[in-house]
């Protein structure tokens, strides 16, 4: 009778591990599901190289000409720099920042525009972009 008792324990204890394991591990699923809004594609992991040199700086390149393009561009400048651009919730870059949209066509659509910086007032715009659109914006954010 003792006997059976340490293998219902360990056995019971093994089976608790494993749906701790499979539990977790379906939360790091959900997680990286939920990062990337629906219809987007994941963000690429770019492989940094053993030994880095000093890089130069890449500037983006400038926009095709207005006839050309299937995109429109956001660029973004705010005082103080660093600040976090959101589009239509998701999070971009920090300014300054060159942004491409390429979920634009012919039919004029709305999004949204906001710019957050800790300790400042964050900024918001609705703004109405079609293909081939380039939208400027200078920003002075305002201390709390």
């Amino acid at each position: 009778m003792n006997r059976k008792k340490p293998f219902v324990k360990i056995f019971l204890g093994v089976i608790f591990s494993l749906n701790t394991i499979f539990l977790i591990l379906a939360i790091v699923i959900l997680v990286r599901e939920f990062k990337v809004p629906l219809g987007a594609t994941s963000p690429k992991i770019k492989q940094i190289p053993a030994k880095t040199s000093p890089k130069k700086v890449k500037h983006p390149p400038s926009p095709p000409r207005k006839a050309e393009r299937k995109e429109a561009y956001i660029s973004i400048n705010s005082n103080p720099p660093l600040a976090k651009v959101f589009i239509n919730g998701y999070f971009k870059a920090k300014t300054p920042a060159d942004i491409k949209i390429v979920s634009v066509s012919e039919v004029p659509r709305k999004f949204s525009i906001k710019i957050i910086k800790p300790g400042f007032i964050p900024w918001e715009k609705e703004v109405v972009l079609k293909k081939g659109d380039t939208k400027e914006y200078s920003i002075n954010l305002l201390k709390k």
